[in-house]
């Protein structure tokens, strides 16, 4: 979920608990989704319109040029362009098929305090202060934030007591993302 490198600064004190903690095992469904969504959000419209420009200038080339070289061009962007437009879903299939391999989960704990989120999983916990978490925003299933040098990672609504809440809390401590 987040492959950055975290600061291991040291608990706030006893009493000092987390004001939201989150006990995360995202279903197939949800893990594939949130993949396929959070790759088209994250490059903009470039990624949203390469695929079928790809494809469409690769058909149009294929149907109306009777060289060979505009042929092979025409089928070289089609081919491409429909890469593009699999790629996120291959992606997507893969990271689910990953989690199956390794055993079927990525229960992961997530912790907000006032001073960083802090994630565990299998025992083993990273904590990043709120200066590496460059945003943070919601999609109709789920909120998510970005660490620095990582994936965004979603936290689903299903899991969340008070939405409000958290967005409150999130806007509070990042930088918030409309989309």
């Amino acid at each position: 979920m987040a492959h950055a490198a975290a600061d291991p600064t040291e608990d706030a004190g006893p009493g000092s608990g987390p004001a939201f903690r989150f006990e995360v095992d995202l279903t197939d469904q949800e893990l594939a989704t949130a993949w396929v969504r959070e790759h088209y959000a994250r490059q903009g419209m470039l990624r949203f319109v390469a695929g079928p420009s790809f494809v469409a200038l690769g058909v149009y080339w294929l149907s109306t040029h009777a060289d060979s070289a505009a042929r092979v061009l025409g089928g070289i962007g089609l081919a491409y362009g429909v890469f593009l437009l699999a790629r996120p879903f291959l992606a997507a299939s893969r990271v689910v098929a990953e989690r199956r391999r390794r055993g079927g989960t990525n229960a992961i704990v997530i912790e907000l305090d006032e001073r960083s989120i802090v994630l565990t999983r299998a025992g083993k916990s990273l904590r990043f202060p709120w200066k590496d978490v460059t945003a943070a925003g919601k999609r109709p299933d789920y909120l998510w934030y970005e660490v620095r040098g990582a994936q965004r990672a979603p936290i689903p609504r299903r899991l969340i007591a008070d939405p409000a809440a958290l967005e409150a809390f999130l806007r509070a401590h990042t930088r918030w993302v409309d989309r």
